[in-house]
């Protein structure tokens, strides 16, 4: 599942990341259930997963009140529609796309997010759908690297100086 939507971020991924204020999604659905969180800091890209009964319609109705003004939607669905390899990828793990938008921030168009929900041939801890968000060309995860990059301050000892 989880290189389905690495493969589908990088499908859509633009050819260079802009960096500016982005919107946190890790706050657009708080009432669902987590079920899991990737990130890929070195293009900018993270997605959070979670397990709702909720259809389509009103998920992406939440996405694009929580993005506001400036971002242009596409139903990705239609576009997969004619893309064999993904459906046959999907049949083979007992899936169905049930709906999936990319959203385009107007004035910096290599920052999307992505929404997909997911139904599994299994309910997965009782719920019918997995629901995937993704962010690409964000700076949240950018950010988030480089501050897992910085070295921590060398210790000091006690009532002293360090010496060579």
């Amino acid at each position: 599942m989880k290189k389905l939507i690495v493969l589908l971020g990088l499908f859509f991924l633009p050819g260079s990341i802009v960096l500016g204020a982005d919107p946190d999604l890790s706050k657009v659905f708080l009432k669902e259930k987590v079920f899991g969180k990737s990130e890929h800091a070195a293009i900018g890209m993270f997605s959070y997963e979670y397990l709702t009964d909720r259809e389509f319609k009103g998920l992406e109705e939440q996405v694009v009140k929580f993005l506001g003004e400036g971002w242009k939607k596409e139903d990705v669905k239609e576009m997969m529609k004619e893309d064999e390899d993904l459906k046959a990828l999907f049949a083979k793990q007992g899936m169905e796309m049930m709906g999936s938008i990319s959203l385009t921030k107007k004035d910096e168009p290599t920052k999307m997010v992505l929404v997909q929900l997911i139904k599994s041939a299994e309910k997965i801890e009782g719920k019918k759908f997995m629901l995937t968000l993704t962010g690409i060309g964000m700076k949240k995860a950018l950010e988030d690297e480089k501050k897992k990059e910085k070295p921590a301050p060398e210790k000091q000892p006690a009532g002293g100086v360090l010496k060579d």
